[in-house]
């Protein structure tokens, strides 16, 4: 979990004993009750004031999927305050969870009354014959999809617009099957039609559980944006806020300023060009990460999948081959840009091909 502490009227000397007094009471009040949701989803920015009479601590946790919750508490005593205002976002929490979790709950059992009924459609449609040829032809091709369904699940669980716990890869994969067996009779029984197919098929499937999740997010009083306090912004106005910020992973850091005067032997320079690429390819990922979601799947098809830009555009996504081909540039440049801004100064289009390569 990422912390953000800002502290207004706070004596510096003081800073490090309330962070850590914060982390031992999340610990102990809060982090049982999140301990189901990914720990790199959630982020708390906590603020801690000293005012004339008490002390008071605001709130605001980010869950997944795109939810804030927030909690005050004022108190004579800055544990007591903290405390009480850790205890009321892990109730907020708890309550989060169990509605989430109620909700795929009724999702699932919705798609398998819908499954039901397109199974049963399906074979009025597709007689016995042609649906055990189907499964025999497509069968094979079902790890490269599952595979490209597992990452674009990641990504849009990371990115909020789909539930921590559903759809599953299967309840994807299963829907694009069904899909794509109500157009057997028209389609030709080659792999990379088929599998096109089912790239189109997938992302359908994807884009309107994305807009289910959307509009019944959108029934909850999520509090998206959450407006500051008159007095936090007359008070930023004039300056007298001192924050502590969270320090990402990428910090700079002093051993890092310092030259490596070890001479390198032919094994370590083996192990060295291998972690360079591994860490190259998690640095892919992380970029892919913070693409708009037509750039990543443009990027993905071709880079990972093998998929040319003309068949996306013509089979797989509803673009013109020149929006494909616009699309392809800037992912591309993006890509590039982001990956030298963090060190990866090496990398061009055909590197980043074997990166991401299956």
């Amino acid at each position: 979990m990422k912390l953000d502490i800002s502290f207004r009227h706070i004596n510096k000397e003081s800073y490090q004993s309330t962070r850590n007094k914060l982390k031992q009471i999340m610990q102990k009040h809060l982090e049982p009750h999140v301990a189901s949701f990914n720990a790199s989803q959630l982020r708390l920015h906590a603020t801690i004031e000293k005012q004339k009479l008490d002390y008071r601590v605001v709130l605001r946790l980010h869950l997944p999927p795109k939810k804030v919750l927030v909690a005050r508490a004022n108190h004579e005593n800055m544990s007591s305050a903290i405390i009480e205002a850790v205890d009321e976002i892990a109730r907020q929490a708890k309550r989060h969870h169990a509605h989430i979790s109620g909700r795929a709950q009724w999702k699932r059992k919705q798609r398998r009354q819908r499954m039901k009924g397109l199974q049963a459609e399906i074979a009025t449609v597709l007689p016995n014959e042609k649906r055990q040829d189907a499964e025999q032809v497509v069968t094979p091709l079902l790890p490269r999809i599952e595979n490209y369904i597992r990452h674009e699940l990641t990504y849009l669980r990371a990115n909020g617009d789909l539930l921590p716990s559903y759809p599953t890869l299967t309840d994807i994969r299963d829907e694009a099957l069904i899909q794509l067996k109500f157009r057997w009779d028209e389609l030709e029984s080659k792999d990379d039609t088929l599998y096109q197919e089912l790239l189109k098929s997938v992302h359908s499937v994807l884009q309107h559980e994305v807009e289910l999740t959307r509009l019944h997010s959108k029934d909850e009083s999520t509090e998206a944006f959450i407006p500051k306090d008159a007095m936090d912004q007359a008070e930023e106005m004039v300056g007298e806020e001192s924050t502590e910020f969270f320090q990402p992973f990428e910090a700079l850091h002093i051993e890092d300023l310092i030259p490596d005067t070890h001479e390198a032997l032919p094994e370590d320079i083996s192990e060295n060009a291998e972690l360079n690429s591994t860490n190259a390819r998690e640095a892919c990922y992380q970029v892919m990460g913070n693409m708009p979601a037509k750039w990543r799947h443009i990027i993905v098809l071709v880079y990972q999948q093998g998929v040319s830009v003309d068949d996306i555009a013509q089979n797989v996504l509803s673009f013109s081959l020149v929006e494909a081909q616009r699309l392809l540039q800037q992912a591309e440049s993006f890509m590039l840009d982001s990956l030298y801004e963090r060190g990866h100064e090496d990398i061009n289009t055909e590197l980043l091909l074997k990166l991401l390569k299956i």
